[in-house]
């Protein structure tokens, strides 16, 4: 089951202009708190106004109220502040657009990419339902938890050194380790992202009785797979066997041979909405089918190359060519014969063998690709798959051959088709019969 942890409203978007007559600006106290936060960013708005023809195309990413997400990271944000902040420019707002995270569960799919989510899950209802209370609760009658500066902490260190030494190691590699205790409580009320992540992967073990959960995380986030491993241990879960984490490395983009640069910092980042603009779906899911440990390099130019370097366009080509060989054959009064009507002996030659050999690997590939959580042995094997076909139309005339040696060659062509749909079908690309 594919599942997505999400919240609330996501965007919100408002045409503002300048006003007729200025306000007096609103009265800042010194020091961070939310008033001040709101006349800065309504003043830095107006004046961005005054700079593009009295008008601004303005986009809130996430939650536009009841961010309590936003407000337990950043002590002193009112959940409410963007809605505030529309407030205050509601003179100027001609136009506000409120797409809410329900729109998006209704139909559950990001349809540019084909992804499909079974369920969707709301970390705001762990929050409101006290689950999330209720589990740091649970590793504090475990005698897991400390108090410290007004904080409550998770002895993390203690949790991991005992799995080490389960594990087998020394007390001396342990300590060399340097293992940091985390905090799950601040000192203002807040629960911390960890305490809130503990309460969703006991949720999934506990409540819904998942027998394995496997999170695909951003290489960033290393140091945070044993620690929330070691949670669901003391927690009694088997989080060390039960929860598994893929990190996945960045993404580089390259045009020309020049990297396409990619920065939150400076607001620049390519999305993938913006990637698609330019990059066909099949393309880019191929692409991003690379090795999970290994960083990888997204060739912009190559995405889009119709010959035999765009590696999914020769996977393509090679399904059309065989559904095209079908059709002529079917009106030359051919069709694909049951496998009992075929006489496989006739076979033998070396081309037609190694595609053989190549298609009956299929299974092993899949057995592989999912034990490493790698669907890139579905990608080579499917390149390898479609050179041998390439290889073997090549060697092997079907069209105007004996019967008994057309059959056979036209079974092994289909047998080679229907895998080379499965295998793009099981990476989510298509398998077009024409180009």
């Amino acid at each position: 089951m594919l599942e997505k942890l999400c919240s609330g409203v996501r965007y919100c978007t408002v045409l503002c202009h300048a006003p007729k007559q200025q306000g007096k600006g609103i009265p800042m106290k010194i020091g961070f708190d939310n008033n001040k936060y709101l006349a800065m960013q309504s003043a830095h708005i107006r004046e961005r106004i005054s700079q593009f023809d009295n008008k601004l195309y303005l986009e809130f990413g996430g939650k536009l109220f009841d961010d309590y997400h936003a407000s337990r990271v950043l002590p002193g944000f009112q959940p409410d502040s963007k809605l505030q902040m529309l407030l205050q420019l509601k003179a100027q707002a001609e136009i506000v657009i409120v797409i809410s995270a329900e729109d998006i569960i209704s139909n559950k799919m990001r349809g540019d990419y084909g992804i499909t989510y079974d369920q969707w899950f709301f970390e705001s209802s762990l929050h409101e339902s006290g689950y999330v209370a209720d589990s740091v609760q649970a590793l504090t009658d475990l005698g897991y938890t400390y108090e410290k500066d007004g904080a409550l902490w998770l002895n993390t260190s203690r949790i991991l050194a005992e799995n080490l030494k389960k594990a087998g190691k020394s007390d001396a590699d342990i300590e060399k380790l340097g293992l940091k205790d985390d905090v799950l409580r601040r000192a203002n009320g807040f629960y911390t992202y960890f305490a809130a992540d503990i309460a969703y992967h006991r949720n999934k073990f506990a409540v819904r009785g998942f027998d394995k959960v496997i999170n695909v995380w951003g290489a960033d986030h290393h140091g945070h797979v044993a620690r929330l491993k070691g949670a669901m241990d003391a927690l009694g879960l088997d989080g060390e066997h039960r929860l598994d984490i893929v990190l996945m490395q960045l993404v580089k983009l390259v045009r020309d041979g020049e990297v396409v640069r990619m920065s939150k910092r400076t607001g620049k980042a390519i999305s993938l909405t913006d990637l698609l603009d330019e990059i066909p779906v099949d393309a880019c899911r191929y692409f991003f089918n690379a090795k999970p440990e290994t960083q990888m390099e997204f060739d912009l130019g190559l995405a889009v190359r119709e010959d035999s370097e765009n590696p999914v366009y020769y996977v393509q080509y090679a399904h059309a060519r065989i559904c095209t060989l079908l059709k002529a054959l079917e009106a030359e009064g051919y069709t694909v014969p049951a496998a009992g009507e075929v006489d496989f002996s006739l076979l033998s030659g070396e081309a037609e063998q190694a595609l053989i050999k190549k298609i009956a690997a299929y299974s092993q590939v899949v057995r592989l690709a999912a034990r490493d959580y790698d669907p890139s042995h579905i990608n080579r094997y499917l390149t390898e798959l479609a050179g041998d076909f390439h290889r073997f139309y090549t060697a092997c005339r079907i069209k105007g051959e004996e019967r008994p040696v057309l059959l056979a060659r036209l079974k092994l062509a289909d047998t080679a088709r229907s895998v080379l749909k499965n295998a793009m079908t099981l990476i989510g690309c298509t398998a077009p019969e024409k180009m």
